[in-house]
C-alpha cells in the first residue's frame, strides 16, 4: 500500500469518517480546511485552515468531506473552478468492481459494495454497508445512506438533482 497525502475540506462528523478511510487506505491527512471559524480538526495534531483563505495547489489531492449535499456541491464546484484536484476515497474494506466508474470526489466507505458497471457521480457518498448493484447509477453529490441498496440498473435518486439532503435510505430501492 503506497502512501499519499490528502487535504480534507470539512471538520464535522462526516469528515471524521473520511479521515479514517483515508488513513486506512494508507493516506496521510496533511491539513483540514473549513468555512467555520474555530473549527476543530477531527484528527489531533493536524492544522485547520480557513477554507477560502488557504492556497490549494492544483496537484494537491483534496476531498470535500461534508455530509450536507448542497454545501458539498457548492464547495466542490468552487474548488474545481479554481483548478483544484478532487480525489476519490475508497476504504480498503469496501469493494469496488474493476469496471465500476467512480467520478472525482466520490467517497466509498467501509463495507460498501459498488458492483460491475455501476456509476458513482461526482462528490457522491457511498456510506457504510451500502450496496450499489451492477449497472446502477448514483447521481452527483448525493448520499447513499448506511445499508441502503440501489438495485441493478437503478438510478439514485429517482427524482432529484442530486444535492437534496432529504434523499434518504427509506425510499424505493432500500432495505
Amino acid at each position: 500500500m503506497s502512501s499519499f497525502a490528502v487535504t480534507i475540506v470539512g471538520c464535522g462528523e462526516h469528515s471524521r469518517k473520511v479521515t479514517y478511510a483515508v488513513m486506512s487506505a494508507g493516506g496521510i491527512v496533511t491539513r483540514f480546511l473549513d468555512e467555520s471559524p474555530g473549527a476543530q480538526a477531527p484528527l489531533a495534531g493536524v492544522e485547520v485552515g480557513a477554507l477560502w483563505d488557504a492556497r490549494v495547489y492544483p496537484m494537491e489531492r483534496v476531498i470535500v468531506a461534508i455530509g450536507n449535499g448542497s454545501a458539498r456541491r457548492r464547495i466542490a464546484l468552487k474548488l474545481l473552478d479554481s483548478g483544484c484536484n478532487l480525489t476519490t476515497v475508497i476504504h480498503p474494506f469496501a469493494y469496488v468492481a474493476p469496471d465500476a466508474v467512480l467520478n472525482r470526489g466520490a467517497v466509498v466507505l467501509a463495507g460498501a459494495i459498488v458492483e460491475s458497471r455501476a456509476s458513482i457521480g461526482e462528490g457522491a457518498i457511498i456510506d457504510v454497508g451500502a450496496i450499489i448493484d451492477h449497472d446502477a447509477s448514483v447521481s452527483a453529490f448525493v448520499h447513499v445512506r448506511p445499508g441502503q441498496i440501489i438495485a441493478a440498473h437503478g438510478l439514485w435518486p429517482t427524482n432529484s438533482d442530486g444535492a437534496d439532503d432529504d434523499v434518504s435510505a427509506f425510499g424505493v430501492g432500500s432495505r
